[in-house]
């Protein structure tokens, strides 16, 4: 088995991705690294994963996942294959947490230190910058 070499998916100019019928391909130039079988369950896997879905269709498919697992945690819900990514519901939801709050599910660790150390992190930028502001209103430098 070979593999293929892909190149011009992108348009050099604008950085916009070309239909992949503008792609120019060179088949069997090299063996292959993955077999083909494995590659296309990928790339399936990848576009179910990509398929935008609705908030209340995503924690479905949560809620799902944890009557299967009895259980969620992030290493979970990236190995199942009929669930957005655990990145996916915290981008979409704020955080992994949130999204586990709008499916009434409480992990069996506690995670609250994790937003408090989210909030402590952005209180320190926020004195930092309080306090550069009152340095640079006085004009004084130590």
């Amino acid at each position: 088995m070979f593999g293929i070499n892909v190149v011009h998916q992108k348009h050099a100019n604008i950085k916009v991705k070309n239909p992949v019928e503008e792609w120019v391909r060179a088949e069997n130039v090299f063996e292959a690294i993955v077999p083909q079988a494995l590659f296309n369950a990928a790339q399936t896997i990848i576009h179910q994963r990509s398929a935008r879905l609705s908030d209340d269709e995503m924690l479905e498919q949560l809620k799902l996942l944890l009557k299967e697992k009895g259980k969620l945690s992030g290493l979970i819900i990236d190995e199942a294959e009929n669930c957005p990514s655990s990145s996916a519901y915290s981008s979409r939801f704020g955080s992994l947490l949130n999204t586990y709050t709008l499916i009434n599910y409480e992990p069996e660790r506690d995670y609250h230190y994790v937003e408090i150390n989210r909030l402590l992190r952005q209180q320190h930028k926020n004195f930092v910058q309080q306090t550069l502001d009152t340095i640079i209103e006085l004009g004084e430098w130590f």
